[in-house]
């Protein structure tokens, strides 16, 4: 049983976001106020994660899924890989993110 899978949604909602304001993410953040803190503090764990635990081949892929909501078959022939390991990717980097955000506190699993 996955226990991430319910915040999946709301962090597929916060990637896109951040797709939309990446271009200028710093004078985005810093001179609008329509971004709260909760989602400064989401863009900064996803700019570290973008960062430090992805390369250029990770990078692409989010973009293409999660900033511009490709679909997992253009994604798939855009970057020459299979449908199967971008399923796969998919999952591995919407838990390794929840994770971080759970270490952070932005997310709290109740038990």
């Amino acid at each position: 049983m996955n226990l991430f899978k319910d915040f999946y949604k709301e962090v597929k909602t916060i990637l896109f976001k951040y797709g939309e304001v990446l271009n200028d993410y710093s004078k985005s953040i810093s001179n609008d106020s329509k971004y709260n803190l909760k989602e400064n503090e989401w863009f900064d764990l996803i700019q570290i994660y973008l960062d430090k635990f992805c390369d250029d081949e990770e990078r692409n892929f989010i973009k293409l899924l999660y900033f511009k909501k490709k679909s997992i078959t253009y994604v798939s022939q855009n970057i020459y890989i299979s449908e199967r390991t971008c399923q796969e990717w998919r999952e591995e980097i919407l838990k390794n993110i929840i994770g971080l955000a759970i270490q952070e506190g932005l997310i709290k699993i109740d038990i």
